[in-house]
Protein backbone atom coordinates (compact mmCIF):
# COMPACT_ATOMS: atom_id res chain seq x y z
CA UNK A 1 0.00 0.00 0.00
CA UNK A 2 2.96 2.74 0.84
CA UNK A 3 4.12 2.12 -3.13
CA UNK A 4 1.43 2.87 -4.31
CA UNK A 5 0.55 5.76 -2.10
CA UNK A 6 4.36 6.45 -2.95
CA UNK A 7 3.67 6.36 -6.80
CA UNK A 8 0.76 8.10 -6.76
CA UNK A 9 2.47 11.39 -4.95
CA UNK A 10 5.15 11.18 -8.06
CA UNK A 11 2.38 11.43 -10.13
CA UNK A 12 1.02 14.28 -8.78
CA UNK A 13 4.67 15.47 -8.84
CA UNK A 14 5.23 15.31 -12.09
CA UNK A 15 1.74 16.91 -13.13
CA UNK A 16 2.89 19.23 -11.01
CA UNK A 17 6.31 20.01 -12.57
CA UNK A 18 4.46 20.00 -15.76
CA UNK A 19 2.33 22.64 -15.10
CA UNK A 20 5.23 25.03 -14.00
CA UNK A 21 7.13 24.39 -16.86
CA UNK A 22 3.97 25.10 -19.51
CA UNK A 23 3.04 28.20 -17.67
CA UNK A 24 7.13 29.09 -17.63
CA UNK A 25 7.31 28.32 -21.51
CA UNK A 26 4.08 30.50 -21.69
CA UNK A 27 5.31 33.12 -19.31
CA UNK A 28 8.85 33.50 -21.44
CA UNK A 29 7.04 32.91 -24.84
CA UNK A 30 4.69 35.98 -23.89
CA UNK A 31 7.05 38.16 -22.74
CA UNK A 32 9.51 37.36 -26.14
CA UNK A 33 6.54 38.61 -28.07
CA UNK A 34 6.12 41.32 -26.68
CA UNK A 35 9.79 42.65 -26.43
CA UNK A 36 11.63 40.74 -29.11
CA UNK A 37 8.24 41.53 -31.57
CA UNK A 38 7.97 45.12 -31.93
CA UNK A 39 12.13 45.64 -32.39
CA UNK A 40 12.07 43.22 -35.56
Amino acid sequence: MKMAGVRGDFTKLVSFLAKVLYASLSMVALLYTVWIWPVI
